[in-house]
């Protein structure tokens, strides 16, 4: 965008908020005269501005929370919640920490703020919430546990409680390595591909609704403005949603589908690897004339890979953007040299470098070998980090299928990683595999026929990843499994497979 353009355009803009709405067309074709692209840029930002706030008024926030509604539930018990102390406070809820009575355990609480109780949108807004994340069970999706309402009106949610802090707390301290950006995007569209499967879109991608655990994990935070097959949320604008992450058609009022969580992604992912967004302005409105005109600058560090991603995730004509996130997520990871980058990267993370409580490094390297299958690329930090804490080998494997989502996966890392051990040909100096491939190309291409069953084009991706870590087709087959959502999946593709009986 050159800023004489966005320049001419804020001004006439400008002025004709200032006037009558009846006075606004004879004004708009004298100011414009016989440029015709300047008339239609100061009309769709007219356009933008009557949907989102109204005829003549200048953008507003919703009222936020005010000082007593942030602290009057701390020390008091809501239903069976104990209230410790506040997390934060945002347009559309306080988050409070709280201890859950029943179960002993903690929990995030988001409660709906007292002046917004007789709000119905705004009560719509947090109800819509709570139905649509606990529609999905996903690693990389904050859960729902509970919602209640008080006897005074006001809403609550429980949520997991989570030590960490925001993607865009992180953000602020500068742009980020390419492969630890990599490596969280990918997790937050494996989240956003569970959401879609199930027609949900979150519409409200941005580095605040994106928790990093302190244990490694990624959980997409706040469906609150959802769209669900079937449930349409009333109310338009940049009001819902983000402006700054939101795609040209949602800010237009055009129809919208799963493609602006892929522009958000894109939007995120720019602004993580940059330090800066993606479509800056001064103001809201030069933010979004520049999302709807600007075309996007890329520094000369970002690799090949990304630019791709990005050129494809950001592209203003929605028919041209990736159709689905499995394909953003094919194009991410089907990178080999990404994939050894992630890993290097996340293996040197900061974990103090000490003895590891007497460990033996090349043991820890065979345990984050095996636990990479489940976990991923983060896998060896985890490792080290409960390599801190433990002396002995069962305590130690034990602690690190904790973290796994369900039992038969800890069952299989526990079994795994002794059989890793126990297996002379795995103590190579490097700490990985030394068995000879023994995956035949015929292999490769039926173990992509039966995972693509299960994952759509995303499955050639995810094989070509994963034959980098499993030379034998056993620890192929099994590797991909614990990729897919189920043990009704996992089984029936081991199954095809012929691993299970």
């Amino acid at each position: 965008m050159q800023a004489s353009r966005w320049q001419e355009v804020q001004e006439i803009f400008d002025a004709a908020l200032r006037m009558p709405p009846a006075e606004r067309d004879v004004y708009l074709a004298e100011a414009c005269g016989d440029d015709a692209a300047l008339l239609g840029d100061v009309t769709t930002m007219l356009n933008i501005h009557q949907r989102s706030k109204g005829d003549d008024k200048k953008p507003t926030k919703r009222q936020a929370p005010t000082e007593e509604d942030t602290v009057s539930l701390i020390g008091k018990t809501v239903g069976p919640y104990e209230i410790d102390s506040r997390i934060g406070v945002g347009g559309m809820g306080v988050v409070y920490k709280a201890h859950d009575s029943r179960l002993d355990r903690f929990t995030a609480l988001k409660c709906l703020p007292l002046n917004m109780v007789s709000d119905k949108m705004a009560r719509e807004r947090f109800i819509n919430e709570a139905k649509a994340a606990s529609r999905l069970d996903h690693p990389n999706i904050c859960a729902i546990f509970d919602i209640g309402e008080l006897p005074d009106g006001q809403l609550y949610i429980a949520m997991p409680y989570y030590d960490g802090s925001t993607l865009a707390k992180m953000i602020k301290k500068g742009p980020m390595h390419h492969a630890e950006a990599t490596n969280i995007i990918h997790n937050i569209a494996q989240g956003l591909r569970i959401a879609h499967e199930h027609d949900i879109v979150h519409r409200d991608i941005k580095p605040a609704n994106i928790m990093l655990t302190n244990d490694g994990g990624v959980k997409i935070l706040d469906f609150g403005v959802a769209k669900m097959a079937g449930v349409e949320m009333t109310g338009t604008g940049v009001s819902v949603g983000t402006a700054a992450y939101m795609a040209p058609e949602q800010l237009t009022g055009s129809k919208i589908d799963h493609r602006v969580d892929i522009w958000a992604l894109g939007a995120v992912l720019f602004e993580m690897l940059n330090g800066k967004r993606a479509f800056p302005g001064d103001n809201v409105y030069a933010m979004i004339y520049s999302i709807i005109n600007s075309d996007l600058e890329f520094s000369d560090n970002i690799p090949d890979y990304l630019l791709n991603v990005l050129r494809n995730s950001l592209v203003k004509n929605v028919d041209e953007r990736f159709n689905s996130i499995e394909e953003f997520i094919a194009h991410l990871i089907a990178d080999e040299e990404a994939v050894t980058s992630i890993e290097q990267v996340n293996h040197n993370l900061s974990v103090p470098n000490d003895d590891h409580a007497g460990w033996n490094e090349e043991l820890l390297e065979l345990i984050a070998h095996v636990y990479t299958r489940y976990l991923g690329p983060i896998a060896p930090v985890l490792v080290k980090k409960e390599a801190l804490k433990h002396e002995e080998l069962d305590a130690l494997l034990n602690a690190l299928a904790e973290k796994l989502e369900d039992e038969m996966q800890r069952e299989n890392f526990i079994h795994s990683a002794h059989k890793k051990i126990k297996n002379p040909n795995s103590h190579s100096s490097s700490g990985l595999d030394t068995v000879i491939n023994e995956i035949t190309p015929e292999q490769v291409t039926e173990v992509e026929d039966a995972l693509r069953y299960h994952l759509g084009p995303v499955a050639s991706a995810m094989v070509k990843r994963a034959l980098h870590k499993n030379k034998t087709y056993e620890n192929l087959v099994m590797a991909l499994s614990e990729s897919l959502d189920s043990d009704a999946e996992r089984k029936t593709f081991r199954t095809k497979l012929g691993l299970d009986n």
